[in-house]
């Protein structure tokens, strides 16, 4: 006999990202929880981030300016979370 199966692997959750956008006035990293087994890579310009783009491996410092950072996560299996964007706006006071 002969069969074929489906299997469905779902895609990485999203991370957690902290804190998640807004308005401010003093320097303030930007800290990411990504998903066991999976890596997470960025942008700041709005961007749609790959695996070509920066990884994230400690907490980040804004920008000044208003800017949007976008995060993709990758699981082991190649598997792409859907991207993920929030906007920042540090204007130093």
């Amino acid at each position: 006999t002969e069969a074929s199966y489906k299997i469905l692997i779902p895609a990485p959750d999203e991370p957690i990202v902290s804190p998640d956008g807004g308005d401010f006035g003093v320097e303030t990293s930007v800290t990411i929880t990504v998903p066991d087994g999976c890596s997470a890579y960025y942008t700041w310009d709005g961007s749609t981030p790959t695996q070509d783009s920066d990884v994230y491996s400690e907490p980040l410092e804004m920008p000044q300016g208003n800017n949007v950072l976008s995060i993709l996560v990758v699981d082991d299996h190649g598997l792409a979370s859907p991207v993920i964007r929030y906007n920042y706006i540090y204007l130093p006071e």
